[in-house]
């Protein structure tokens, strides 16, 4: 269970840095590999964001049916990915249009 807890915490700080940082690792990205444009990796790192949140949100629904997660944990687990994930999120969506505009 302590893997399992380890797992999703590691893919949600992952999502979540991405979703935070990503003008800033897109700033980094297109100044070390220019064979894409700056817009093209800000929508990579972002949409890499957002597949990690749905990744933990599939991991949480795995190990409670696998009876690794209890019901309560499970809630916390939705909670915390779903408050969070939309925000950042939303951040990031923000970001990516306003540079793209």
């Amino acid at each position: 269970m302590i893997r399992a807890n380890v797992l999703i915490f590691s893919v949600l700080l992952l999502a979540t840095v991405l979703g935070v940082y990503a003008q800033d690792i897109e700033y980094f990205l297109s100044s070390n590999f220019n064979n894409l444009s700056p817009f093209v990796w800000l929508a990579v790192v972002t949409v890499s964001s957002w597949f990690l949140y749905v990744y933990a949100l599939v991991l949480v629904f795995f190990f409670t049916w696998k009876g690794m997660f209890k019901k309560n944990q499970f809630l916390v687990y939705l909670f915390v990915i779903l408050g969070v994930g939309v925000l950042i999120s939303l951040w990031s969506l923000f970001v990516l249009a306003m540079s793209g505009g």
